[in-house]
């Protein structure tokens, strides 16, 4: 059982599925018909090609099947956008062999994204059930579609153990984006900064999720050398919020964005 994980078992009508596929993690998330986040499931180290896990998380999602509003965030490493459609690219590029590639629209940002899963992961999600009716996104399409109503230039910077996503937009329109392992705190903020230039000097504000502690040697490093940093809580997606303590929030954040 992960830090991360909580049930609420006692909720009723449950309403929505929110499930993220990492490269070496998968996590769920169970929301009732207010939009309360009343269960999560945490997998890590997993190898999605492994039969063990593959029944493992389906094992422990079967309570769940008959939710049928279910929606996918994948956050694999390859990512790549264009203003003009172009499948053929997807042959040049070394990294998308052997996937199963997907191609989005991202609202707002006029860019096509193309994305994968790869072929185990694609297996278990569509073990899920639901076919058609399940919506998948890249993270960057999620991130974009949150951000959407709000004016500015905003550089999220998202942690997930040793995988950092971090996404610019500007006056509603993605600007960068771009996810990997890092060592070194000082990469993120590397990256951050990268993220930071798209902004031409103007004023922009920052917002960090994921399973960042708020007394982090990073946290600290990207509140020092970003404008207007803070976490991203949406606390009051929980039910019973004197149950969490108030640093804890922000680690679910991607099943908060996902189902808005």
């Amino acid at each position: 059982m992960s830090y991360l994980d909580f049930s609420n078992i006692a909720a009723k009508n449950l309403k929505k599925l929110s499930v993220a596929v990492l490269p070496d993690s998968f996590s769920y998330a169970v929301f009732d018909d207010r939009d309360h986040i009343v269960y999560h499931q945490y997998f890590s180290g997993i190898r999605y090609n492994h039969e063990n896990t593959r029944d493992k998380i389906l094992s422990s999602m079967s309570s769940f099947s008959g939710i049928q509003d279910v929606s996918v965030t994948c956050m694999n490493d390859f990512s790549f956008q264009t203003d003009v459609r172009d499948d053929d690219i997807l042959r040049l590029l070394p990294s998308t062999q052997h996937k199963e590639s997907r191609l989005e629209w991202i609202p707002g940002s006029d860019v096509y994204n193309y994305f994968h899963l790869n072929p185990s992961q694609e297996s278990l999600i569509q073990l899920l059930g639901h076919g058609d009716s399940m919506i998948i996104r890249d993270f960057v399409t999620v991130l974009a579609l949150y951000y959407a109503s709000i004016p500015g230039n905003i550089l999220h910077v998202h942690i997930e153990n040793q995988r950092v996503f971090i996404f610019a937009q500007s006056e509603g329109k993605v600007s960068f984006y771009k996810s990997f392992t890092y060592a070194q705190k000082e990469d993120v903020l590397y990256y951050a900064l990268s993220g930071v230039t798209f902004f031409k000097g103007a004023p922009y504000f920052t917002r960090i999720s994921g399973t960042l502690a708020k007394d982090s040697p990073l946290f600290a490093l990207l509140l020092s050398f970003t404008e207007k940093a803070i976490l991203v809580k949406d606390q009051d997606r929980f039910a019973d919020k004197e149950d969490y303590h108030d640093d804890q929030f922000h680690y679910y954040f991607v099943h908060f964005a996902t189902i808005v």
